[in-house]
């Protein structure tokens, strides 16, 4: 027995000394960051902590000043009522993504580097910001080559790299925050904080860092999910991600559809019945019941041909459009922002399915999510009491026998 408590307190030491080596270790990680970042300069780092950062804090302080101003609170009735404080939680999170975005675009389009056409190119290009995107063969450039620079890819100044320093460690910084926050919110909403993991809140620094990550932790979270597919729409655009359906799920989409509609009930219709008359032709020699088989697989191949082939043509129209919104600056950037909204209501479809999940755990006792975060954590909040309003009665139903 003496041994077990031996064991125990040998255990308790360590854990309690885990946060110092973790705060250690990431002081040295964003240092490490903020040298990588210097030397790249901050037209060439990564900017995407930053803004997610931006969006956070600017919900953080949009929901302080806003949230007593609910213009909405009694639009909903019915089974909606009560969802007024919900509804004006999120508006605010989209807008402050929307906010962030219209930032990062901003910047991007000043600092970025960006590819140009050279007419001429002289001594004087790499004191401009020119850089070649490829080596030339020698020195020499001819009046008739075309040849691709890069516009704000020189070397950047003093100021340049203490940004992408900053920007780089601002970075690390965010992420070691999640892996953190992560953690702790693991090990404090599960059945880990029963056993020796527990000893991790018995350190002051743990206590402080789980009580920021319990405020604030899902509600970066949530937006950090719309705003990462939100951004993915504005890269990709609309005419972009037309084209990748198109390419894929639409021809996939197109064969399945023809090669299934001969055998429905849809074979009536004008179109396909003559179609399948005519392939019934083909089998004259074959019995009864295997023909009428035959023939409408044949159709059903035949349409299917057909329609992915429309499917490919399609898409190569629309990367003909595609080369058209990327030749002119305005179009892609109205192009991105159309998308960015579009994209916009697939990130909100993504949380709520994260929600939903994350209530279901909660509610069968594999993860205590409602411990996971406190009063101050609005967005969080009022996500979990939507959906135990619309799951509780489906959780009661199905899911009450697999309740801890």
């Amino acid at each position: 027995m003496s041994s077990l408590y031996g064991i125990l307190a040998v255990n308790k030491a360590v854990i309690h000394k885990l946060p110092t080596y973790a705060v250690i270790a990431f002081g040295v990680i964003i240092a490490i960051a903020f040298l990588v970042g210097f030397v790249k300069g901050f037209r060439k780092v990564a900017w995407g902590g930053f803004y997610w950062l931006l969006a956070g804090v600017g919900y953080v302080f949009a929901y302080k000043f806003f949230a007593a101003k609910n213009p909405i609170a009694g639009m909903f009735k019915g089974k909606l009522e009560g969802m007024g404080g919900f509804a004006w939680a999120f508006l605010l999170a989209i807008g402050c993504v929307l906010a962030a975005l219209i930032v990062y675009g901003i910047f991007g389009a000043i600092f970025r580097p960006r590819e140009v056409l050279a007419k001429e190119i002289d001594e004087e290009m790499d004191e401009l910001g020119y850089v070649y995107e490829e080596e030339l063969e020698d020195d020499t450039w001819h009046a008739d080559e075309e040849i691709i620079v890069i516009k704000g890819g020189g070397k950047p100044k003093f100021f340049g790299r203490l940004a992408g320093g900053f920007m780089c460690a601002v970075n690390a910084a965010a992420v070691l925050a999640v892996i953190t926050a992560v953690f702790l919110l693991v090990v404090s909403a599960t059945a880990l904080s029963r056993g020796f993991m527990g000893y991790l809140f018995d350190v002051p620094v743990t206590r402080m860092a789980l009580k920021y990550a319990s405020t604030y932790a899902l509600d970066f979270f949530t937006i950090g999910i719309i705003m990462a597919i939100a951004y993915k729409g504005y890269k990709t655009g609309f005419v972009g991600t037309a084209r990748a359906l198109t390419a894929t799920i639409g021809v996939l989409a197109v064969v399945v559809i023809f090669l299934v509609i001969p055998f429905t009930k849809f074979s009536s219709f004008h179109f396909f019945n003559r179609l399948i008359e005519r392939c019934d032709g083909l089998y004259t020699r074959v019995k009864a019941p295997y023909r009428a088989v035959f023939a409408k697989l044949t159709a059903g191949v035949l349409m299917a041909v057909a329609a992915a082939v429309i499917m490919l043509l399609i898409n190569f129209l629309l990367k003909k459009a595609t080369e058209g919104v990327e030749d002119g600056k305005v179009i892609r950037v109205i192009d991105g922002i159309f998308a960015a909204l579009v994209y916009l209501v697939i990130g909100a479809a993504v949380v709520a399915l994260f929600w939903g999940v994350l209530y279901i755990l909660d509610y069968c006792g594999v993860f205590y999510a409602s411990d996971a975060f406190n009063e101050n954590a609005s967005l969080s909040k009022e996500f979990f009491a939507v959906a135990e309003k619309f799951l509780k009665g489906f959780a009661d139903k199905y899911l009450l026998k697999f309740r801890k």
